[in-house]
């Protein structure tokens, strides 16, 4: 048993094969028993179209010298020129080809006509935009994916932490009964917990739980409620009142310290449009959060059946949208918690927080734009460096209106409005984007809110958000383009290039259906990139490397399939999870997990100490599991629900007992399914 348990973690890691054989030596017997007559999940399907995506040399050579300066090599845009991912006349050859043939490049218009600028139109489609056109099968040739009930149940432990029921499992016999029952795990509270922890390995917001973290972070003059539950007279020295006080404490600092993963949930839970996340003009409080913004008066909240505190049986689960009074919301943009979780300086003037507004929404990282940035980019004599050296306005030419776009907000996130504040700096460009100067007119005090709109108008804004879908399901990266003279023909460039495909083809989606998140999710686990299993091609293992989902699961995604694969949770002191606690005594850091804190980045690969992680809990688990399973009624049994505790293959005299070894054989294929969904 230990030995199949370390098998289920390592599972989604991928087949080592060190590993098959221990499974392997586990099983024979239950293989053997089998005699091939397994009725498990066994059907796949094999997709057969060619990708069709072929690089134009001619447009290459062409782009290269004359449009790389202004658009990047990679298409991602410089101070000079736009991005051409996505850009608005990146819809077919044709219309592109006009527009490089009436209006580029810009010196010298007559440059690139005809055939030159087909080619160029071309290239630039299938380089930085997959082409536009194909399906999402066409990216799997050579690959088999999973059956329909093999998504159904690496969706479940993905997306809400459990398996399906067998019910479920008997309704998927077709893609479309699969895309039903996705609905209804995008339906479920398990799922939106997820999405909170999908958003804040982006967003490193829970560096803000525990104590007083997140209050501690407003002020008194803005929010004097902000403390509520050390005005109630509690005393600290009666136990009752103590455990009142730190719970009132808690959900109070921990709402506000999650506000704009809340907000996150609520769209996507709403079906809202997810550019809401941006755009919305409320933030997001339940019973406790409301008190301490003094706006409890204004809201209605749920409560619990069997409150722990009957005096505040409030639901601390339920979160609703409320304005706070002379705020002009601009979504996550404007959160007191976004703000100091991406901080400013006097001296750094936003740029800051204007550089992860690109990362995060606009799918552009500032640091990597096309720039050698030499050492007399210092220009210590120049007047001002960051308006007047070329190698400095290369970048800030792009962030700095941006960063002005957030001079209503100061370092400690408090609003400040210029009308009462006063102007911004005058030696830094004026607030704008993408070469758009903001207009003052209605967002003087308000330029989150204009700065929002254009993000959410921005085509980066959709690449963005389904990129950062893509990882967060599949835990991959998603690829960086290849060197711009790489051979059109090499796996690198091939993957890239379908990838890109892909991307395209879920952005459509996702503005198709109103921008609704759960669309680009359910595209996401249908296609080959999340549901390819093994390859039917020889030779082709680079090409199709980043095909299929297989990943080292994080901590959190471990504990929840530990608890629904086994029946048991991995606990220490009675109901403190190994995997997830967040004190010293837990496993989540060495295994991988971050504290939104000073560890930001999960750990993809693993070593020596999680390897070690693996092995404690398989020989605790191993052990727990086997007895108590036993103890339990046959159909409340995760692992042994079709024998007891004597059945034995043969009798007294050794003899084949037919029952017996049908029910053992049963049970075998139960495990089989369980633990590895086959």
């Amino acid at each position: 048993m230990k030995k199949c348990i370390l098998e289920l973690v390592r599972r989604d890691y991928g087949l080592v094969a060190y590993m098959k054989l221990a499974v392997m030596a586990t099983f024979a017997f239950m293989l053997t028993a089998c005699g091939g007559n397994y009725e498990g999940e066994t059907d796949e399907v094999s997709s057969n179209v060619a990708l069709g995506l072929v690089v134009n040399e001619m447009g290459r050579a062409a782009y290269n010298e004359q449009c790389a300066s202004c658009h990047g090599s990679a298409g991602e845009g410089t101070a000079n020129g736009p991005s051409l991912v996505s850009c608005a006349s990146c819809t077919t050859v044709e219309t592109l080809a006009a527009r490089i043939e009436s209006t580029m490049p810009l010196n010298n218009v007559e440059a690139c006509e005809d055939e030159c600028a087909t080619n160029t139109a071309e290239f630039i489609l299938v380089a930085f935009n997959g082409l536009l056109f194909g399906s999402v099968e066409s990216l799997a040739t050579g690959v088999t994916i999973m059956s329909p009930k093999a998504t159904l149940r690496k969706a479940s432990l993905n997306l809400t932490g459990r398996l399906p029921t067998e019910t479920e499992l008997a309704s998927v016999d077709s893609d479309a009964a699969l895309d039903a029952q996705l609905d209804n795990l995008l339906s479920e509270d398990a799922f939106f917990e997820r999405l909170i922890e999908m958003y804040n390995d982006t967003l490193l917001q829970d560096k803000y739980l525990g104590s007083e973290n997140a209050l501690s972070l407003m002020r008194d003059e803005d929010f004097p409620s902000r403390r509520w539950y050390r005005d109630l007279g509690l005393d600290l020295d009666i136990t009752e009142e103590r455990d009142l006080y730190y719970y009132l404490r808690a959900q109070t600092n921990d709402a506000i310290a999650r506000e704009i993963l809340h907000l996150i949930s609520y769209v996507v839970r709403h079906e809202l449009p997810f550019t809401e996340m941006l755009t919305a003009n409320y933030t997001m409080v339940n019973a406790f959060s409301a008190r301490a913004y003094g706006v409890e008066s204004q809201l209605s909240f749920g409560t619990l059946t069997e409150a722990e505190y009957p005096a505040y049986p409030q639901d601390p689960e339920d979160f609703q949208p409320v304005v706070l009074a002379a705020i002009p919301h601009a979504g996550i943009l404007t959160s007191p918690m976004f703000l100091n979780r991406f901080p400013t300086t006097d001296t750094n003037r936003n740029r800051h927080r204007a550089r992860m507004v690109f990362d995060m929404f606009l799918d552009t990282d500032i640091l990597a734009i096309e720039g050698t940035r030499p050492d007399d980019a210092l220009d210590l004599l120049g007047d001002n460096p960051t308006l007047d050296n070329p190698q400095c306005t290369v970048c800030h030419n792009i962030m700095d209106p941006v960063a002005a776009t957030f001079q209503n907000w100061d370092e400690m996130g408090r609003y400040r409005p210029t009308s009462v504040f006063g102007d911004w700096y005058t030696d830094m460009l004026a607030r704008g984007f993408n070469g758009e100067v903001m207009p003052l007119a209605g967002y003087a005090d308000a330029s989150l809110q204009w700065l929002a709109q254009q993000i959410v108008a921005d085509p980066r804004f959709a690449r963005a958000t389904v990129k950062t879908a893509f990882k967060a399901l599949s835990g991959q990266e998603p690829l960086t383009p290849p060197n711009s003279e790489a051979d059109p023909t090499a796996p690198e460039w091939q993957q890239y290039l379908a990838q890109q495909n892909f991307f395209t083809q879920l952005q459509t989606v996702l503005i198709d259906n109103n921008w609704n998140l759960k669309s680009v999710l359910k595209e996401i686990i249908k296609s080959a990139y999340w549901r390819a299993e093994t390859l039917t091609l020889a030779d082709a293992d680079l090409l199709y490397s980043e095909f299929g989902s297989a990943r080292l699961l994080t901590p959190e995604m471990l504990d929840r399939k530990i608890s629904a694969v086994l029946g048991q949770d991995w606990v220490f002191w009675s109901d403190r999870h190994y995997l997830t606690d967040p004190s010293s005594n837990s496993f989540r850091q060495l295994y991988g997990g971050i504290d939104s804190d000073n560890i930001t980045q999960r750990i993809t690969e693993p070593n020596g100490m999680m390897v070690a992680v693996q092995a404690r809990m398989a020989s605790e688990m191993g052990c727990q599991v086997v007895t108590r399973d036993f103890f339990k009624l046959r159909a409340e049994r995760s692992i042994f629900p079709h024998i007891s505790i004597d059945t034995s293959p043969v009798d007294a005299d050794g003899l084949p007992v037919d029952s017996a070894i049908g029910a053992i054989k049963q049970n075998m294929q139960h495990l089989h399914w369980t633990f590895f969904g086959r």
